[in-house]
């Protein structure tokens, strides 16, 4: 008898136990909608943008898209947005040959912001852009009636604006990149 009573009490605090454990946090899920200008001094190939996401976000018809996740198709994203407005955003996102980094983000709680930003793409062929100030924009987004700017603890979609991108060892260079992030799933610390 008190063998059997000794088995039920391994196995409920077996059971307990694995009830007890954190959940996996989901993975990154990203999308990137990024054009190049070409100007002067800026030869890019823009005959059409870089994208990442099955549709990429899209402000203009007001569609955050469908991100990609972390660790499937090629996709490697690292992100954290932590704070409560203002909202700090690091990011590093890649697939194939398109790499955008994002360092020193701050976004205001009214969706207004700035960044460093980088990118490496096709439409400039080997290398990368980047170490210029960007606008950093959250997209306004409705939700139970009400109009909110699309960054919170852990997510952001939002449009960017970089001027004056020089490319590494070409200081001369001068170029535009504009487009739509969508950063969901990011670390919150």
């Amino acid at each position: 008898m008190s063998r059997s009573f000794v088995w039920l009490v391994t196995l409920s605090s077996s059971a307990g136990a694995l009830g007890c454990s954190d959940p996996v946090p989901a993975a990154a899920a990203v999308g990137l909608r990024l054009n190049i200008a070409p100007s002067g001094s800026c030869a890019a190939d823009n005959t059409r943008p870089d994208e990442i996401g099955n549709p990429p976000p899209d402000s203009n018809v007001r569609d955050k898209g469908r991100p990609e996740f972390d660790g499937e198709g090629g996709v490697n994203a690292n992100c954290t947005i932590s704070g409560d407005g203002p909202f700090q955003v690091t990011a590093s996102v890649a697939k194939g040959s398109v790499i955008l980094g994002i360092e020193e983000g701050v976004v205001q709680g009214n969706g207004t912001g700035t960044a460093r930003m980088s990118f490496t793409t096709p439409a400039i062929g080997r290398g990368s852009i980047g170490n210029g100030t960007c606008s950093l924009t959250a997209v306004s987004i409705i939700e139970n009636g009400m109009t909110l700017p699309g960054v919170k603890a852990g997510a952001l979609w939002g449009t960017f604006n970089c001027t004056g991108l020089t490319q590494q060892g070409t200081p001369s260079l001068n170029c535009t990149a504009t487009g739509e992030i969508l950063l969901e799933n990011c670390r919150q610390n």
